[in-house]
């Protein structure tokens, strides 16, 4: 991802240096609905919820006739939700493992987007792509887990409960130490990387857009190989998946 970012910074210098190139920033706010691509280290498939959260920060777009580029750096809630009551493998009939987890992951990000819009004033509708990098600030993993089995007399069910809050700390490949189930902190990977597109509209100085946004990076950290130290549910992999609509207010002159 180091290398279109490069090309990006480089196109957008080139820009400013034409005398046809208008230069607008401001401040951005939104809301955002995250989820995930999980898969577990468990037999059973899991189909993740979303987080809703927010993002906040600046942005500032470069304009030439209906091209523009927009940069933005940002402060972004994402995360994702497990739900799930499921029979787990090898275990009597009757027994369900009752699966209730939620991550929030805060994270500085940067997303760089190529803009062409409807109008070469950079008014009216817009469409957009680009990619984005994050950087792990925290987070916080929340979960209540049961595991209900039957009793000999078959009318009264025995539960194992988990349920606890945890800190997410932002890790390397390899974190310097694995943590075990009985840590107040799991690990996920600092960086993040993705591409996104998506469509807005322009009046006056307001800018709206909607986004999608599409991860790259496996976040699970490598060191948790089959061990289960989040339980049933612990995870071979998981990237960030997310659909963003902010509004922006643009300073600078409209021609």
């Amino acid at each position: 991802m180091r290398y279109p970012f490069t090309l990006a910074i480089a196109w957008a210098a080139c820009g400013l240096a034409h005398a046809q190139t208008t230069l607008k920033f401001g401040p951005r706010i939104g809301g955002m609905a995250t989820t995930s691509a999980y898969t577990s280290y468990d037999t059973h498939k899991f189909v993740p919820g979303y987080v809703f959260g927010a993002e906040l920060g600046g942005l500032m777009q470069a304009q030439r006739a209906h091209w523009a580029l927009q940069i933005s750096a940002l402060y972004a809630q994402k995360g994702f939700q497990l739900q799930e009551i499921y029979q787990p493998a090898g275990r009597p009939t009757g027994t369900s493992y009752q699966i209730k987890e939620t991550y929030r992951l805060n994270y500085l990000t940067l997303p760089v987007n190529v803009v062409y819009t409807q109008h070469a004033t950079g008014q009216g509708f817009q469409v957009f792509a680009g990619g984005y990098m994050c950087l792990l600030l925290n987070g916080k993993w929340e979960y209540d887990d049961r595991l209900l089995e039957p009793q000999p007399n078959g009318d009264v069910y025995g539960a194992v409960s988990l349920s606890h809050e945890k800190e997410v700390r932002p890790s390397q490949k390899q974190p310097p130490v694995v943590a075990t189930g009985l840590d107040n902190y799991i690990y996920s990977r600092r960086v993040d990387a993705g591409v996104q597109a998506g469509l807005g509209y322009c009046y006056s100085h307001i800018l709206l857009q909607g986004t999608y946004s599409l991860g790259f990076v496996n976040l699970a950290p490598t060191s948790f190989t089959g061990t289960l130290v989040y339980g049933p549910s612990s995870p071979k992999s998981y990237a960030n998946r997310g659909m963003q609509l902010s509004v922006s207010y643009l300073l600078g002159k409209n021609e």
